[in-house]
C-alpha cells in the first residue's frame, strides 16, 4: 500500500513539476532543426516541419572551390522536397541517413546561431552555421553557410 501511494506522489509530482518548467530555448532550435532540416529536408521529406520550420525568406549560401557562391532560396528546397517525393526518394536509405551532431548553440533572445557537423550515413560531410528567428510561433530557420569537410578538417577532429 505505501509502495502505491509513493508511486503515485512520485508520479503526479513529475507532472506537477514538468509543467513548471521554463521554456528551453536551446531543446526548441535543436527539435525544429532535426524535425524540419535534418529529417524534413534530407531524410523523410516532411513538408509540414518545412512549411512550419523555415522563414519564407530562408536562404542557404554555399562557397564553391572557385571563390562563386551557390544560392538555393525556401523554394528552391521546397520544390527539391516535392520531386524527391514525387520520385520515391523518401525515406533514405541507411547509407544516405543524415544525422547531425552540435558543435555550438549561442542564443540571445530572439536569434541563435548553431555550428553543426552533418554527417551523411555516419561520415561528417559538412560543417553548417544554421541562423534562426524566434517569431511569435516559434523558431524558424532563416539562414544557412557550410562549407565542406575535407581531409584536413577530418584529420584536426581525430587529433
Amino acid at each position: 500500500m505505501k509502495t502505491t501511494l509513493l508511486s503515485f506522489a512520485l508520479f503526479f509530482s513529475t507532472i506537477l513539476f514538468s509543467q513548471n518548467k521554463p521554456y528551453d530555448d536551446v531543446a526548441a532550435i535543436k527539435e525544429v532543426i532535426q524535425e524540419a532540416y535534418v529529417d524534413g529536408i534530407f531524410n523523410e521529406g516532411y513538408m509540414r516541419s518545412i512549411e512550419l520550420s523555415f522563414s519564407e525568406h530562408f536562404e542557404s549560401i554555399g562557397l564553391l572551390e572557385n571563390d562563386e557562391t551557390i544560392v538555393e532560396t525556401y523554394q528552391d528546397w521546397v520544390d527539391l522536397v516535392k520531386k524527391r517525393t514525387n520520385e520515391g526518394y523518401y525515406p533514405v536509405p541507411p547509407s544516405e541517413h543524415v544525422t547531425v551532431k552540435y558543435l555550438h548553440v549561442e542564443v540571445s533572445r530572439t536569434v541563435a546561431n548553431v555550428k553543426l557537423e552533418f554527417l551523411v550515413g555516419g561520415v561528417p560531410k559538412y560543417i553548417d552555421f544554421l541562423a534562426l528567428y524566434k517569431f511569435s510561433g516559434g523558431w524558424k530557420i532563416v539562414n544557412r553557410t557550410y562549407h565542406a569537410i575535407d581531409e584536413a578538417d577530418r584529420k584536426k577532429t581525430k587529433n
